[in-house]
């Protein structure tokens, strides 16, 4: 399975939540689905990826930390439902 259907599933199966970046990196490396672990750039680079391009997936910005956490969208949660409802704890 790829990273960016695995972040998809982490994201639209919390779906309205919001997580950080490294909460995803975490998350998606204890999974057990990667042939090998993910690095801090690759998630990145997928969520960005997820969300300019495909848009299933969108940041919100934390005004008082400054922080930035991402969510699925409603299309990123129909892509999730029509890749099977893969669950990644």
């Amino acid at each position: 399975m790829n990273l960016r259907t695995i972040i998809l599933a982490f994201l639209a199966e919390r779906y309205p939540a919001a997580y950080a970046e490294n909460t995803v990196l975490q998350r998606v490396n204890k999974c057990g689905l990667l042939d090998a672990p993910a690095t801090q750039d690759q998630v990145r680079e997928e969520l960005r990826t997820l969300a300019n391009r495909f848009k299933m997936a969108d940041p919100a910005l934390d005004r008082v930390s400054g922080a930035v956490y991402w969510t699925a969208t409603e299309e990123g949660v129909k892509q999730w439902h029509l890749d099977g409802q893969t669950h990644v704890g």
